[in-house]
């Protein structure tokens, strides 16, 4: 018990100081960015592009660790409410879908006509992590966002293409710095918190998650989501298609 009750203290210690501790690094960034304009010559800037990308991973990999030390720390309320699901998948894809294009990727969205019962910021940073891990994973073909109807429930489902994940792994997945193929740990390939931080921020939500997966055809990652009232169409409505990317 004391050893659970230190590692939460810890939590909360991070998750409290979280701003603190991110605006020095932020501010670092700013200040190696600035300098770029005042150095001269080819291996000075080389160096100095080379000081960017490390402040910038830095950045990215402590604030995916704050971020789980705020869902661990048990600070973060969700505000849950009814909103219309469609609009923020509708503006998920609208962001995700140059990124697969630029791999030549076809990100495709059925969007169910629903009024959802959720936190609308956490849920989207719950999706985001799963499309952003579909389109790291997968190289031909593409992804399928989409809605299905289950009694009172709506689950959105991403589909994808990719490596797919051996049953043995499945669990494994959304563990901590946990990434298939990637044993040099190559951080252009993500850090392994993805989902990590969605499994959190599902248990927080209360929201239940699956993962279905075949090697070498792809995988199916999901979450449930409540209704807030259930449509005269009974969740077989679709409010939009679209398809974009590479055919």
């Amino acid at each position: 018990m004391e050893a659970v009750e230190a590692n939460r203290a810890k939590s909360r210690f991070l998750a409290a100081a979280s701003h603190d501790l991110r605006q020095p690094i932020h501010a670092l960034g700013l200040f190696a960015s600035a300098v770029r304009s005042h150095v001269a010559g080819e291996e000075g800037l080389r160096i100095v592009d080379k000081i960017i990308s490390s402040v910038g991973s830095t950045e990215v990999l402590f604030n995916a660790l704050l971020d789980v030390s705020r869902l661990d720390a048990g600070i973060l309320e969700p505000d849950i409410k009814p909103f219309a699901v469609a609009s923020l998948l509708d503006r998920l894809v609208d962001e995700y879908a140059p990124r697969a294009q630029s791999k030549g990727l076809s990100l495709c969205l059925h969007s169910a006509r629903h009024i959802v019962m959720s936190a609308p910021t956490l849920l989207e940073r719950a999706i985001r992590n799963y499309l952003g891990n579909a389109i790291r994973y997968t190289h031909r073909g593409g992804m399928l966002l989409g809605c299905r109807w289950r009694g009172n429930a709506l689950r959105i489902e991403l589909w994808d293409t990719g490596q797919g994940i051996p049953d043995d792994k499945l669990k494994d997945v959304y563990q901590e710095f946990y990434q298939l193929g990637n044993p040099e740990r190559n951080r252009a390939n993500g850090l392994g918190l993805g989902l990590a931080i969605m499994r959190r921020v599902a248990q927080l939500l209360g929201h239940p998650i699956n993962v279905v997966s075949k090697v070498g055809r792809g995988s199916k990652f999901s979450i449930e989501v409540p209704l807030a009232r259930v449509e005269e169409t009974q969740g077989k409505a679709i409010d939009r298609r679209l398809c974009s990317g590479h055919r």
